[in-house]
Formats: structure tokens, sequence, C-alpha cells
């Protein structure tokens, strides 16, 4: 049985802490490193190979879409299968994080079991491959998410709190 190594990009801990310790118990998991931001993921994934990304499109410092892009424009020599796991689920955002190679896009709040089986899907190929388009879990937008897309739309980042 294969040993999977998996990055967690997520500003935060109370997610990366509940998705670590929840595949952790899994035995096919070899290891799962957890940072905070899109560049802290680029140094990471440039020092260490790993399996699977899972990331946020929110984050300080790189965000989630300019760490795919990164990632598609050859940064890293092998760049892991992706899931997006985020509480924004705008059509666009969703769209733009397929178009730059997310397989999967899963709305916050994840339960950790689903998370695993998506895992699994991508690293076995039976689930989509880079050239077909991802896919997205279903769950109605909060009003939280539809004024942090707007806000995202004409140019605000999404983590200024104060609205």
């Amino acid at each position: 049985m294969a040993k999977y190594r998996i990055l967690l990009a997520d500003s935060s801990t109370q997610f990366q802490n509940a998705v670590r310790e929840h595949l952790l118990t899994q035995e096919n998991i070899d290891r799962v490193d957890v940072v905070n931001d899109g560049q802290a993921a680029l140094d990471a994934m440039a020092a260490t190979h790993y399996d699977v990304l899972l990331c946020d499109l929110i984050m300080p410092r790189m965000d989630g879409f300019e760490l795919l892009e990164r990632l598609s424009g050859g940064l890293v020599e092998t760049p892991p299968a992706t899931i997006v796991v985020s509480a924004m689920r705008h059509e666009d955002m969703v769209r733009q994080a397929c178009t730059l190679g997310a397989r999967y896009f899963m709305v916050k709040p994840v339960d950790p079991d689903t998370l695993y089986k998506r895992i699994l899907d991508m690293l076995e190929n039976t689930y989509t491959q880079r050239s077909q388009t991802c896919t997205m879990g279903n769950r109605p937008q909060t009003l939280d998410e539809k004024i942090a897309s707007i806000f995202l739309v004409i140019g605000i980042p999404a983590h200024i709190k104060g609205y």
C-alpha cells in the first residue's frame, strides 16, 4: 500500500488541526505538513515532494489563486494533485481555481472523511483528470460568502474585516 504525503495550506489553525489529526489516523497517509500561506506552501513544495495539496483561496501573503498560478506555470517540477477547500463558493472563483489546475473544489465546512475519500479518489485516478472540469460540493452560499465574493470582484481582499 502506497503512503501519501499531503500539504495543507490554510490560515485557520482550527481547520489545520482537525484535518491533520484525521488524516494522520489513516494508515496510507505518511505525512501531513501544514503551512499558513501560499508562499510557505511553495517553499515546502520546493523542499519536499507532496502527492496532494489542500489549499484555501483566502490566505495571507499569497492567496490560493496565485499559488495555483505559480504551480501551473511550472514553478514546481511535479505539482501535487490539488483540492481547493474554501468557504468561498462564488461560481467564478470555482471556475478560475479549476482552470488553474485544481481537480476538486470543496466548500467549508467539510467532513474529514469525505475529504479523505476525495484524496484517495484523486490519487487512485478514479476521479477527474486535470484536463476535465473539476467539480464542487453543494452547499448554499452564506451572506458572508456573498459579501466576500463581491469584495473580491471589486478588488477588496476578502480577509479584511469590518464590513
